[in-house]
């Protein structure tokens, strides 16, 4: 839901319907037989199918006066908008919270180190080198996943998150193999097998698949 004073995707037209403010909604002129009850304390949000372009048109009952915006234009798959009034004019700005992953992917970001840096133990991986490299590569990885990931959802939404979210993994999996099976050698005072670099890459990015898609379906 969107929050009071914000709208998502609306080409609306606000109505004096027996005594109650209304949303009755146009497109190209014809009328979708839809209403909408808006309240001072209740937003408005078109969540499927809303228009590409559009404006916003209030109407007050106590005084007969409507106010409309100028044109806008949805920007995100998700586009909020905040609607104030005052001064008897009308402003609308975009209001899309672009802080909102940041937490998450810290936070799976350190998880995927740490989760990873004991994989490594496991796999006879101790130098401090060789934890540098991984650590490192991982940063570079998460990194890149976070910002494609993000830049996904912005604009095409949640369904091609999970898909891009699959393909994006596979492709970290085979860049980290690549760079630990040629790079492991160098960061070690014994002979490394490429191969056992590469099993280790492969079950540390089965474990972080696993750790973002639950940490995906927090609120």
């Amino acid at each position: 839901m969107v929050p009071p004073g914000e709208a998502l995707g609306v080409c609306a037209v606000p109505v004096f319907l027996q005594e109650i403010k209304a949303v009755r909604i146009f497109i190209a002129g014809e009328f979708l037989q839809e209403y909408w009850y808006c309240t001072d304390t209740q937003g408005f949000t078109w969540g499927y199918h809303p228009p590409d372009v559009f404006k916003i048109l209030l109407y007050f009952p106590e005084t007969g006066a409507f106010l409309t915006s100028g044109v806008l234009e949805r920007y995100a798959f998700e586009s909020y908008f905040h609607c104030a009034v005052s001064g008897g004019g009308m402003q609308v700005q975009a209001s899309y919270d672009y802080s909102r992953g940041l937490p998450r992917a810290a936070l799976r970001a350190a998880l995927t180190i740490l989760l990873e840096a004991g994989l490594a133990l496991l796999f006879g991986y101790r130098e401090k080198r060789q934890l540098l490299l991984f650590a490192g590569t991982n940063l570079i990885t998460q990194g890149l996943l976070y910002i494609s990931l993000y830049l996904i959802t912005y604009w095409k939404g949640p369904w091609a998150f999970w898909f891009w979210f699959v393909a994006l993994e596979l492709a970290v999996f085979i860049l980290e193999a690549a760079v630990y099976s040629l790079l492991i050698g160098r960061c070690s005072r014994e002979r490394q097998p490429p191969g056992r670099a590469c099993r280790y890459a492969l079950v540390a990015n089965l474990l972080s698949c696993g750790l973002g898609m639950a940490l995906s379906r927090l609120p």
